[in-house]
């Protein structure tokens, strides 16, 4: 009689786990199985890169050539974005409009020169377009203090391409302007000097050494921050406005 009760338990054990494996089955083959594969998202590592240091970066054309821009304000203007771009003062010369191409697009668009300075070797943009636009350089604060051997990302539309950046450290601090290892080539004159690890803008690349007629690509000077913000400080066009960003 025993020996029947313990069968008789085991029968139902089995017949339940054969049950539950049934509705298991059944509900992979369902919900599982016959899904439909899901894209996978792909996730931009540098994506800040591309926010902080390459949105906010322009190529200027001129009667000239090209060369490279940062924009570091942006403001409403009467139901329109306006937005200015800090260049290289060499870069537009005496020219009153030039043309402008934000980062990813090839569209030409008409930018006026609202303020140069040849003795420091900066001029200031003016661009108005019908749609927002998010993205601003954020200056470093004006006493941030320069080191050899600090880490910087340079962008700029080398040889006239699209900007693009390079890397290398701050090589001098003397003088006028700084000196940087950051390879420059023509066309990076008016772009960004950016700290590696905050992203801010410490500079504007605006030459490049020569040597026996060679460029010196690896040996290029940018005007330092503080020569920025007295810049910025004695143009009307941003007064009252701030320079960081927006």
């Amino acid at each position: 009689m025993k020996n029947n009760k313990l069968l008789v338990l085991a029968s139902w054990i089995i017949a339940l786990g054969l049950v539950a494996f049934g509705v298991l089955a059944n509900w992979y083959l369902v919900f599982v199985w016959s899904a439909e594969p899901t894209t996978p998202v792909v996730v931009n590592p540098y994506q800040t890169l591309y926010d902080d240091l390459l949105y906010p970066s322009v190529r200027i054309t001129t009667d000239d050539g090209i060369g490279s821009g940062i924009i570091i304000h942006r403001g409403d203007a009467e139901n329109a974005e306006s937005i200015y771009i800090l260049t290289a003062g060499h870069v537009v010369g005496n020219e009153a409009l030039v043309k402008v191409e934000l980062f990813g697009s090839t569209e030409s668009l008409p930018a006026f020169v609202v303020a140069t300075d040849t003795g420091k070797d900066l001029a200031l943009l003016k661009l108005i377009i019908d749609k927002p636009y998010p993205y601003a350089a954020k200056l470093a604060s004006r006493d941030y203090v320069p080191y050899i051997f600090t880490p910087v990302w340079v962008i700029g539309c080398s040889l006239g391409l699209v900007p693009r950046p390079t890397a290398g450290e701050i090589t001098a601090t003397f003088g006028p302007d700084w000196e940087m290892n950051a390879s420059i080539w023509p066309g990076n004159s008016g772009g960004g000097v950016f700290l590696k690890d905050t992203h801010e803008l410490i500079g504007i690349a605006v030459w490049v050494k020569i040597c026996q007629g060679q460029l010196a690509s690896t040996m290029g000077g940018i005007v330092p921050l503080q020569t920025i913000y007295e810049f910025l400080e004695g143009t009307k066009a941003l007064s009252n406005k701030g320079t960081e960003g927006r």
